[in-house]
């Protein structure tokens, strides 16, 4: 299947910046290497993009008092009213701002994808015994082109952050699979994703997060995957700066007696460390 992942290397450059205070931009070029290494495995090259518009909050570029997401005449009323100490940088408590902002963006790319074929044979030892190894052989090696198209907003009210997305996916050739000898090719894989998340701050040191989450394959090959569908809730602990303690319970919203379903019931405690 395609391996495409954007960790652990995807390599290429990005042109980002901010216009007018309010709106934002990013247009990337990378290699397109799947996830066995930092290298180029394929000839073309992928392309991203994301614009934003922050409806109100602070400036993206963190300057307050040169502009504001309004008319020209309330902008001039604003400038007058405003005092000189709200000139500057936002404080220190910039995060429990009250903000709005949407996004558009997309990602086309192209991926080579492997075929790979096991054959079983007998081999023996010096002593004579037998025993059964395992040969990989290279089959088939092809393109898919994969696109990826989707909306994203947040909208924060001090200590509650609520943000999520969705976005639309279309695969050429995702994979295929040998059935006697024969190479049976996936086309034209359709997907549908959204998750939407609140997380709201205890205390400076203590936030609780939920997040509803939502996977649809619409694809012939893909109809006995139901893909996912599950609850997430969790708790993050900040010990110091560098160091935190995740709680997290996953629940799977469809069931066990749902066929396809990919994920299971599940408590984890993780520690982060960050150096």
């Amino acid at each position: 299947v395609n391996m495409f992942r954007f960790e652990p290397a995807l390599r290429g450059f990005e042109l980002n910046g901010v216009l007018r205070q309010y709106n934002s931009y990013a247009i990337g070029l990378v290699n397109g290497n799947s996830t066995m290494g930092a290298w180029d495995n394929n000839t073309p090259k992928d392309f991203y993009f994301r614009v934003a518009r922050k409806w109100f909050g602070y400036p993206m570029d963190g300057v307050l008092g040169e502009s504001e997401p309004c008319g020209d005449e309330q902008d001039a009323d604003l400038e007058d009213s405003m005092d000189e100490t709200a000139m500057g940088p936002p404080m220190l408590d910039f995060w429990r701002e009250i903000q709005f902002e949407t996004g558009f963006f997309g990602y086309f790319g192209r991926n080579t994808v492997t075929v790979n074929r096991e054959f079983e044979y007998e081999v023996q030892d010096d002593d004579g015994n037998d025993h059964e190894l395992e040969l990989i052989e290279r089959v088939a090696m092809f393109p898919d082109e994969f696109n990826r198209i989707g909306f994203d907003g947040r909208f924060q009210f001090q200590d509650l952050d609520i943000f999520g997305l969705c976005y639309w996916g279309w695969n050429e050739q995702p994979g295929a699979e040998l059935e006697d000898d024969e190479l049976e090719m996936f086309r034209d894989l359709r997907l549908f994703t959204w998750f939407v998340e609140a997380d709201y701050y205890i205390k400076p040191w203590l936030a609780a997060y939920a997040r509803y989450e939502k996977l649809h394959f619409n694809s012939a090959h893909f109809e006995k995957h139901k893909g996912i569908e599950r609850a997430v809730v969790g708790a993050v602990f900040t010990i110091r700066v560098n160091m935190r303690v995740v709680t997290e319970f996953v629940i799977d919203a469809k069931g066990p007696t749902d066929e396809g379903y990919t994920t299971n019931d599940s408590f984890t405690v993780m520690l982060d460390f960050a150096y």
